[in-house]
């Protein structure tokens, strides 16, 4: 098994960082609920993202709510691009 294990842990954190680190100006083009298409970068997504979790931190919420914000975000984006 020498080789297949990695050196640190496959968390959400460390894709997150990663795709900052190294796609934080590529696009994410989703589509929206009327077929509009939503477009914003990684950069954009991460920083929305930490935002969210410094401020449920703030709050004092555990994990079951930090897996509700998580889909939440999506509708959040969603919604938000029909808006503007």
């Amino acid at each position: 098994m020498l080789g297949l294990m990695m050196d640190t842990p496959l968390t959400l954190t460390v894709i997150m960082r990663h795709g900052d680190r190294n796609h934080a100006r590529r696009e994410i083009v989703s589509v929206t609920h009327d077929h509009a298409l939503h477009r914003y970068t990684f950069a954009d997504c991460f920083a929305r993202t930490r935002r969210l979790a410094n401020a449920l931190d703030r709050l004092g919420a555990g994990p079951a709510a930090v897996a509700y914000a998580t889909r939440s975000i999506r509708a959040c984006s969603r919604s938000r691009s029909s808006t503007s």
